[in-house]
Protein backbone atom coordinates (compact mmCIF):
# COMPACT_ATOMS: atom_id res chain seq x y z
CA UNK A 1 0.00 0.00 0.00
CA UNK A 2 1.21 3.54 -0.19
CA UNK A 3 3.06 5.78 1.83
CA UNK A 4 1.18 8.99 0.78
CA UNK A 5 -0.79 10.20 -2.12
CA UNK A 6 -0.15 12.33 -5.17
CA UNK A 7 2.06 15.17 -4.41
CA UNK A 8 2.85 13.76 -0.92
CA UNK A 9 3.47 10.30 -2.24
CA UNK A 10 7.32 8.75 -0.70
CA UNK A 11 6.89 5.34 -0.47
CA UNK A 12 5.53 1.80 -0.24
CA UNK A 13 4.35 -0.71 2.63
CA UNK A 14 4.81 -4.36 1.71
CA UNK A 15 2.23 -5.34 4.10
CA UNK A 16 3.31 -9.08 4.40
CA UNK A 17 6.89 -8.33 5.29
CA UNK A 18 5.30 -5.72 7.92
CA UNK A 19 7.65 -3.11 6.70
CA UNK A 20 8.12 0.65 5.04
CA UNK A 21 10.29 1.81 2.91
CA UNK A 22 10.82 5.38 1.97
CA UNK A 23 12.22 7.47 -0.94
CA UNK A 24 13.53 10.52 -0.14
CA UNK A 25 14.46 11.55 -4.21
CA UNK A 26 14.70 10.54 -7.54
CA UNK A 27 17.58 8.26 -7.33
CA UNK A 28 15.78 5.19 -6.39
CA UNK A 29 17.69 4.84 -2.96
CA UNK A 30 15.11 3.79 -0.20
CA UNK A 31 15.30 4.24 3.67
CA UNK A 32 13.60 0.90 4.97
CA UNK A 33 12.29 0.99 8.48
CA UNK A 34 8.84 0.18 10.38
CA UNK A 35 5.35 0.94 9.70
CA UNK A 36 4.15 4.14 10.61
CA UNK A 37 1.28 3.92 13.59
CA UNK A 38 -1.15 5.62 11.29
CA UNK A 39 -1.17 2.67 8.56
CA UNK A 40 -1.25 -0.60 11.63
CA UNK A 41 -4.89 -0.76 10.79
CA UNK A 42 -4.45 -1.01 7.01
CA UNK A 43 -1.53 -3.14 6.72
CA UNK A 44 -3.07 -5.69 9.06
CA UNK A 45 -6.49 -5.60 6.94
CA UNK A 46 -4.56 -5.90 3.66
CA UNK A 47 -2.44 -8.43 5.20
CA UNK A 48 -5.53 -10.76 6.63
CA UNK A 49 -6.92 -10.33 3.30
CA UNK A 50 -3.87 -11.68 1.05
CA UNK A 51 -3.33 -14.57 3.69
CA UNK A 52 -6.89 -15.47 3.03
CA UNK A 53 -6.14 -15.23 -0.83
CA UNK A 54 -3.12 -17.57 -0.57
CA UNK A 55 -4.53 -19.90 1.61
CA UNK A 56 -7.75 -19.94 -0.78
CA UNK A 57 -5.50 -21.53 -3.74
CA UNK A 58 -4.71 -24.88 -2.12
CA UNK A 59 -6.69 -27.40 -0.13
CA UNK A 60 -4.27 -27.77 2.49
CA UNK A 61 -3.51 -24.21 3.01
CA UNK A 62 -7.04 -23.58 3.26
CA UNK A 63 -7.96 -26.48 6.16
CA UNK A 64 -4.33 -24.96 7.64
CA UNK A 65 -5.69 -21.78 8.03
CA UNK A 66 -9.20 -22.53 9.09
CA UNK A 67 -8.29 -24.52 11.77
CA UNK A 68 -6.83 -21.58 12.68
CA UNK A 69 -2.84 -22.09 12.22
CA UNK A 70 -0.38 -19.44 11.07
CA UNK A 71 0.90 -20.22 7.27
CA UNK A 72 4.52 -19.48 7.08
CA UNK A 73 5.71 -17.07 4.71
CA UNK A 74 6.89 -19.32 2.39
CA UNK A 75 3.19 -21.24 2.31
CA UNK A 76 1.87 -17.51 1.68
CA UNK A 77 4.25 -16.67 -1.23
CA UNK A 78 3.18 -20.35 -2.41
CA UNK A 79 -0.49 -19.21 -2.71
CA UNK A 80 0.17 -16.53 -3.51
CA UNK A 81 2.57 -17.43 -6.50
CA UNK A 82 -0.36 -20.43 -7.57
CA UNK A 83 -3.19 -18.03 -7.63
CA UNK A 84 -1.63 -15.38 -9.64
CA UNK A 85 -0.14 -18.25 -12.14
CA UNK A 86 -3.91 -19.86 -12.48
CA UNK A 87 -5.06 -15.81 -12.86
CA UNK A 88 -7.24 -15.55 -10.24
CA UNK A 89 -4.98 -13.50 -8.09
CA UNK A 90 -3.41 -9.97 -9.37
CA UNK A 91 -0.49 -8.24 -7.50
CA UNK A 92 -0.89 -4.68 -6.92
CA UNK A 93 1.91 -2.49 -6.35
CA UNK A 94 2.15 1.45 -5.80
CA UNK A 95 5.11 3.12 -7.28
CA UNK A 96 5.88 6.15 -9.52
CA UNK A 97 7.80 5.65 -13.09
CA UNK A 98 8.95 9.53 -12.82
CA UNK A 99 9.56 9.55 -9.52
CA UNK A 100 11.57 6.25 -9.33
CA UNK A 101 9.43 4.97 -6.59
CA UNK A 102 8.31 1.37 -5.79
CA UNK A 103 10.28 0.38 -9.10
CA UNK A 104 12.63 -2.07 -7.59
CA UNK A 105 9.84 -3.86 -5.51
CA UNK A 106 7.96 -3.83 -8.74
CA UNK A 107 10.93 -6.21 -10.00
CA UNK A 108 10.77 -8.15 -7.30
CA UNK A 109 7.37 -8.55 -7.57
CA UNK A 110 7.64 -10.05 -11.10
CA UNK A 111 10.18 -12.57 -9.48
CA UNK A 112 8.04 -13.33 -6.79
CA UNK A 113 5.09 -14.00 -8.59
CA UNK A 114 4.99 -14.17 -12.64
CA UNK A 115 4.92 -17.31 -14.24
CA UNK A 116 9.23 -18.07 -15.59
CA UNK A 117 9.43 -19.31 -18.65
CA UNK A 118 9.50 -22.74 -17.26
CA UNK A 119 5.80 -22.42 -16.16
CA UNK A 120 4.16 -20.94 -19.29
CA UNK A 121 2.30 -23.43 -21.95
CA UNK A 122 3.58 -22.20 -25.46
CA UNK A 123 2.08 -23.29 -28.00
CA UNK A 124 2.26 -22.11 -31.90
CA UNK A 125 1.15 -23.89 -35.43
CA UNK A 126 3.65 -24.63 -37.95
CA UNK A 127 3.47 -22.69 -40.94
CA UNK A 128 0.74 -23.54 -43.47
CA UNK A 129 -1.11 -26.11 -40.83
CA UNK A 130 -3.83 -25.16 -38.42
CA UNK A 131 -3.07 -27.91 -35.36
CA UNK A 132 -0.59 -26.01 -32.63
CA UNK A 133 2.23 -27.98 -31.82
CA UNK A 134 3.58 -27.17 -28.12
CA UNK A 135 6.94 -25.34 -27.57
CA UNK A 136 9.03 -26.26 -24.53
CA UNK A 137 11.70 -23.97 -23.19
CA UNK A 138 14.28 -26.15 -23.75
CA UNK A 139 18.15 -24.88 -24.93
CA UNK A 140 18.26 -27.70 -26.94
CA UNK A 141 15.66 -27.97 -28.84
CA UNK A 142 15.07 -25.59 -32.63
CA UNK A 143 14.73 -22.20 -32.49
CA UNK A 144 11.95 -20.59 -31.58
CA UNK A 145 11.40 -16.41 -31.11
CA UNK A 146 9.18 -13.79 -31.26
CA UNK A 147 9.74 -10.18 -32.21
CA UNK A 148 7.90 -8.10 -30.06
CA UNK A 149 9.92 -4.50 -31.04
CA UNK A 150 11.80 -2.98 -33.18
CA UNK A 151 13.87 0.18 -32.57
CA UNK A 152 15.63 2.84 -34.86
CA UNK A 153 18.66 4.25 -34.21
CA UNK A 154 20.07 6.90 -36.48
CA UNK A 155 23.66 5.51 -36.51
CA UNK A 156 22.96 2.01 -36.32
CA UNK A 157 20.05 0.93 -38.17
CA UNK A 158 17.02 -1.13 -36.63
CA UNK A 159 17.46 -2.85 -33.49
CA UNK A 160 15.03 -6.21 -33.34
CA UNK A 161 14.08 -7.44 -29.95
CA UNK A 162 13.28 -10.75 -29.67
CA UNK A 163 11.90 -12.79 -27.14
CA UNK A 164 13.07 -16.87 -26.91
CA UNK A 165 11.15 -19.37 -26.51
CA UNK A 166 12.77 -22.51 -26.87
CA UNK A 167 16.30 -23.19 -28.64
CA UNK A 168 19.62 -21.39 -28.33
CA UNK A 169 19.94 -18.47 -31.13
CA UNK A 170 23.60 -18.35 -31.93
CA UNK A 171 26.04 -15.12 -33.28
CA UNK A 172 26.21 -16.39 -37.47
CA UNK A 173 23.03 -18.91 -37.23
CA UNK A 174 20.89 -19.44 -40.25
CA UNK A 175 17.28 -18.63 -39.31
CA UNK A 176 14.15 -18.63 -40.84
CA UNK A 177 11.44 -15.59 -40.79
CA UNK A 178 8.68 -17.71 -40.79
CA UNK A 179 6.08 -15.19 -41.05
CA UNK A 180 7.89 -13.94 -44.59
CA UNK A 181 9.32 -16.77 -45.31
CA UNK A 182 12.49 -15.50 -46.19
CA UNK A 183 16.35 -16.78 -44.44
CA UNK A 184 18.06 -14.74 -42.07
CA UNK A 185 21.69 -15.25 -40.98
CA UNK A 186 22.05 -13.78 -36.80
CA UNK A 187 24.97 -11.32 -37.21
CA UNK A 188 25.13 -9.31 -33.76
CA UNK A 189 23.14 -10.47 -30.80
CA UNK A 190 23.36 -7.82 -27.38
CA UNK A 191 21.41 -7.71 -24.17
CA UNK A 192 20.06 -5.09 -22.98
CA UNK A 193 19.95 -3.11 -19.38
CA UNK A 194 18.41 0.19 -19.89
CA UNK A 195 20.01 2.45 -22.17
CA UNK A 196 23.49 -0.22 -22.53
CA UNK A 197 23.63 -3.11 -25.15
CA UNK A 198 26.10 -5.68 -23.89
CA UNK A 199 27.34 -8.08 -26.83
CA UNK A 200 26.35 -11.56 -26.35
CA UNK A 201 27.07 -14.98 -28.10
CA UNK A 202 23.62 -16.59 -27.87
CA UNK A 203 20.46 -16.47 -26.71
CA UNK A 204 18.01 -19.16 -24.80
CA UNK A 205 14.55 -19.73 -24.12
CA UNK A 206 12.91 -17.19 -22.02
CA UNK A 207 15.54 -14.46 -22.61
CA UNK A 208 15.30 -10.88 -24.14
CA UNK A 209 17.92 -10.05 -26.49
CA UNK A 210 18.52 -7.76 -29.97
CA UNK A 211 19.79 -8.67 -32.94
CA UNK A 212 21.35 -6.00 -35.68
CA UNK A 213 21.50 -6.00 -39.49
CA UNK A 214 18.70 -7.75 -40.50
CA UNK A 215 16.85 -7.93 -43.93
CA UNK A 216 13.47 -8.81 -43.41
CA UNK A 217 12.69 -9.35 -39.69
CA UNK A 218 9.86 -6.57 -38.56
CA UNK A 219 7.61 -6.38 -35.66
CA UNK A 220 5.47 -8.75 -34.75
CA UNK A 221 7.39 -11.97 -37.21
CA UNK A 222 8.35 -15.35 -36.10
CA UNK A 223 12.61 -16.53 -36.17
CA UNK A 224 12.09 -20.14 -36.19
CA UNK A 225 13.99 -23.11 -38.26
CA UNK A 226 13.64 -24.55 -41.69
CA UNK A 227 13.41 -27.85 -39.87
CA UNK A 228 10.90 -26.85 -37.76
CA UNK A 229 8.68 -23.65 -39.06
CA UNK A 230 6.42 -22.08 -36.02
CA UNK A 231 4.69 -18.90 -36.57
CA UNK A 232 3.03 -17.46 -34.27
CA UNK A 233 -0.47 -15.49 -34.88
CA UNK A 234 0.18 -11.77 -35.78
CA UNK A 235 -0.41 -9.83 -33.37
CA UNK A 236 -3.99 -7.61 -32.17
CA UNK A 237 -3.19 -3.85 -33.22
CA UNK A 238 -5.63 -1.86 -31.02
CA UNK A 239 -7.34 0.62 -33.18
CA UNK A 240 -6.18 4.58 -32.92
CA UNK A 241 -9.29 6.75 -31.31
CA UNK A 242 -7.41 9.95 -30.97
CA UNK A 243 -5.65 11.83 -33.96
CA UNK A 244 -3.43 14.76 -34.16
CA UNK A 245 -2.77 16.94 -36.92
CA UNK A 246 1.00 18.06 -37.60
CA UNK A 247 2.36 21.34 -39.60
CA UNK A 248 5.56 21.67 -39.77
CA UNK A 249 7.21 25.06 -38.79
CA UNK A 250 9.78 25.25 -41.76
CA UNK A 251 10.14 24.09 -44.78
CA UNK A 252 12.91 22.15 -44.32
CA UNK A 253 10.90 20.54 -41.38
CA UNK A 254 8.28 19.39 -44.29
CA UNK A 255 10.64 18.10 -46.11
CA UNK A 256 11.94 15.34 -43.43
CA UNK A 257 8.65 14.78 -42.14
CA UNK A 258 7.44 12.08 -44.23
CA UNK A 259 10.80 10.00 -44.18
CA UNK A 260 10.98 10.82 -40.06
CA UNK A 261 7.14 9.46 -39.56
CA UNK A 262 8.09 6.28 -41.88
CA UNK A 263 11.05 5.65 -39.38
CA UNK A 264 8.88 6.39 -36.20
CA UNK A 265 6.46 3.94 -37.77
CA UNK A 266 8.53 1.20 -38.37
CA UNK A 267 9.11 0.85 -34.38
CA UNK A 268 5.43 1.83 -32.93
CA UNK A 269 2.39 0.03 -35.55
CA UNK A 270 0.35 1.40 -33.30
CA UNK A 271 0.67 4.39 -34.60
CA UNK A 272 -1.41 5.47 -37.84
CA UNK A 273 0.57 8.32 -40.11
CA UNK A 274 -1.33 9.42 -42.93
CA UNK A 275 -1.36 12.32 -45.36
CA UNK A 276 -5.47 13.35 -45.64
CA UNK A 277 -6.13 13.64 -48.97
CA UNK A 278 -9.36 15.68 -48.13
CA UNK A 279 -7.70 18.49 -46.37
CA UNK A 280 -3.80 18.29 -47.08
CA UNK A 281 -3.00 17.49 -43.63
CA UNK A 282 -0.12 14.86 -41.91
CA UNK A 283 -2.48 13.41 -39.48
CA UNK A 284 -1.23 10.98 -36.62
CA UNK A 285 -3.38 8.59 -34.93
CA UNK A 286 -2.32 6.54 -31.48
CA UNK A 287 -4.32 5.25 -28.53
CA UNK A 288 -4.62 7.98 -26.36
CA UNK A 289 -2.58 12.09 -25.31
CA UNK A 290 -0.06 10.27 -23.76
CA UNK A 291 0.87 8.11 -26.56
CA UNK A 292 0.63 11.16 -29.18
CA UNK A 293 2.54 13.36 -27.06
CA UNK A 294 5.26 10.84 -26.84
CA UNK A 295 5.45 10.40 -30.68
CA UNK A 296 6.22 14.03 -31.27
CA UNK A 297 8.44 14.17 -28.81
CA UNK A 298 10.61 11.54 -30.42
CA UNK A 299 9.64 13.42 -33.62
CA UNK A 300 11.62 16.53 -32.46
CA UNK A 301 14.23 15.16 -30.40
CA UNK A 302 15.76 12.29 -32.72
CA UNK A 303 14.79 13.54 -36.10
CA UNK A 304 14.85 17.17 -35.42
CA UNK A 305 11.60 17.73 -37.28
CA UNK A 306 9.84 20.61 -35.25
CA UNK A 307 6.67 20.59 -35.66
CA UNK A 308 3.22 22.25 -34.26
CA UNK A 309 -0.04 20.08 -32.65
CA UNK A 310 -3.38 20.83 -33.95
CA UNK A 311 -6.84 20.04 -33.73
CA UNK A 312 -7.14 18.07 -37.22
CA UNK A 313 -9.77 19.52 -39.38
CA UNK A 314 -12.76 16.91 -40.03
CA UNK A 315 -12.41 15.43 -43.84
CA UNK A 316 -16.33 16.16 -44.26
CA UNK A 317 -18.23 14.02 -47.02
CA UNK A 318 -21.13 15.11 -49.25
CA UNK A 319 -24.03 12.16 -50.42
CA UNK A 320 -27.31 12.36 -52.15
CA UNK A 321 -30.36 12.12 -50.20
CA UNK A 322 -33.03 11.42 -53.50
CA UNK A 323 -33.10 9.43 -56.34
CA UNK A 324 -32.60 11.47 -59.54
CA UNK A 325 -31.94 10.58 -63.38
CA UNK A 326 -29.90 12.60 -65.93
CA UNK A 327 -28.33 13.01 -69.26
CA UNK A 328 -24.98 13.37 -70.01
CA UNK A 329 -24.05 14.30 -73.83
CA UNK A 330 -20.55 15.60 -75.12
CA UNK A 331 -20.92 16.03 -78.93
CA UNK A 332 -17.88 18.06 -80.84
CA UNK A 333 -17.14 18.22 -84.55
CA UNK A 334 -13.70 19.92 -85.68
CA UNK A 335 -12.89 18.23 -88.65
CA UNK A 336 -12.03 14.79 -89.13
CA UNK A 337 -13.00 12.50 -86.39
CA UNK A 338 -15.83 14.19 -83.80
CA UNK A 339 -16.26 13.09 -80.33
CA UNK A 340 -19.67 12.06 -79.51
CA UNK A 341 -20.50 10.40 -76.28
CA UNK A 342 -24.30 10.23 -74.59
CA UNK A 343 -24.99 8.14 -71.43
CA UNK A 344 -27.67 8.31 -68.75
CA UNK A 345 -27.03 8.23 -64.91
CA UNK A 346 -29.45 7.16 -62.14
CA UNK A 347 -28.39 8.50 -58.67
CA UNK A 348 -29.85 7.48 -55.67
CA UNK A 349 -28.59 7.16 -51.74
CA UNK A 350 -26.70 4.04 -49.98
CA UNK A 351 -26.79 3.24 -46.29
CA UNK A 352 -24.38 5.58 -44.44
CA UNK A 353 -20.80 3.30 -44.77
CA UNK A 354 -22.17 1.71 -48.09
CA UNK A 355 -19.10 3.57 -50.36
CA UNK A 356 -19.95 3.75 -53.90
CA UNK A 357 -21.27 1.12 -56.43
CA UNK A 358 -21.68 1.55 -60.32
CA UNK A 359 -24.25 -0.68 -61.88
CA UNK A 360 -24.37 -1.37 -65.85
CA UNK A 361 -27.92 -1.52 -67.02
CA UNK A 362 -27.76 -1.42 -70.64
CA UNK A 363 -29.46 -3.03 -72.66
CA UNK A 364 -29.90 -3.64 -76.55
CA UNK A 365 -26.06 -2.33 -76.94
CA UNK A 366 -27.48 1.35 -76.96
CA UNK A 367 -23.51 1.63 -75.21
CA UNK A 368 -21.37 -0.85 -76.25
CA UNK A 369 -19.47 -2.97 -73.36
CA UNK A 370 -15.60 -1.32 -74.68
CA UNK A 371 -17.36 2.20 -73.32
CA UNK A 372 -18.92 1.27 -70.02
CA UNK A 373 -15.92 1.32 -68.05
CA UNK A 374 -14.86 5.23 -69.67
CA UNK A 375 -18.49 5.76 -68.08
CA UNK A 376 -17.59 4.48 -64.49
CA UNK A 377 -14.01 6.75 -64.95
CA UNK A 378 -15.66 9.51 -65.98
CA UNK A 379 -18.08 9.25 -62.41
CA UNK A 380 -15.38 8.04 -59.98
CA UNK A 381 -13.88 11.77 -60.99
CA UNK A 382 -17.02 13.54 -60.55
CA UNK A 383 -16.99 12.03 -57.20
CA UNK A 384 -13.78 13.50 -55.82
CA UNK A 385 -15.41 17.13 -55.56
CA UNK A 386 -19.21 17.25 -54.61
CA UNK A 387 -21.57 20.24 -55.67
CA UNK A 388 -22.33 21.56 -52.67
CA UNK A 389 -19.16 22.63 -51.04
CA UNK A 390 -16.23 20.19 -52.64
CA UNK A 391 -15.60 17.51 -50.40
CA UNK A 392 -15.77 14.12 -52.15
CA UNK A 393 -18.84 12.34 -52.73
CA UNK A 394 -19.75 9.20 -50.75
CA UNK A 395 -22.72 6.54 -50.42
CA UNK A 396 -24.61 6.50 -53.98
CA UNK A 397 -24.91 3.93 -56.27
CA UNK A 398 -25.07 5.35 -59.87
CA UNK A 399 -26.72 3.18 -62.82
CA UNK A 400 -26.35 3.73 -66.52
CA UNK A 401 -29.12 2.78 -68.09
CA UNK A 402 -29.48 4.40 -71.19
CA UNK A 403 -27.79 6.46 -74.01
CA UNK A 404 -26.15 6.38 -77.72
CA UNK A 405 -23.29 6.19 -79.70
CA UNK A 406 -21.67 7.42 -83.16
CA UNK A 407 -20.32 4.18 -85.03
CA UNK A 408 -16.78 6.85 -86.00
CA UNK A 409 -16.76 9.44 -83.63
CA UNK A 410 -17.57 7.61 -79.86
CA UNK A 411 -14.56 7.05 -77.93
CA UNK A 412 -13.54 6.64 -74.43
CA UNK A 413 -12.40 9.52 -73.91
CA UNK A 414 -16.28 11.34 -75.07
CA UNK A 415 -18.19 8.95 -72.78
CA UNK A 416 -15.69 9.78 -69.85
CA UNK A 417 -16.44 13.18 -70.18
CA UNK A 418 -20.49 12.71 -70.92
CA UNK A 419 -20.35 11.15 -67.61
Amino acid sequence: IPIGAAGSFKGIVDVLARKAYTFSDESGKFTEGPVDSSLEAAVTKYRDALIEAAAGTDDALIEKYLNGEELTEAEILLGLRRGVMERKLVPVVPGSGLRNVGVQHLMETFIRYLPSAQDRKISAPLVGKAEDLSIAPNPSDEVCGHVFKVLVEPHVGDLVIVRMYSGTLTTGAQVLNSTREEREKIGTIQRMRGKDRIEAQELGPGQIGTMLKLKSVRWGDTVATEKRPLRFADPLVPEPYMSAALKPTTTQDGEKLPAALARLRTEDPFIKAEMNDVTHEFVVSGTGELHLDNFVRRLRDRYKVNVDVMKPKIPYRETVRGKAEGQGKHKKQSGGHGQYGDCWLRLEPMPTGGGFEFVDAIVGGKIPNRFIPAVEKGVREALVRGILAGYPVTDLRVTVFEGSYHAVDSSEMAFKTAA
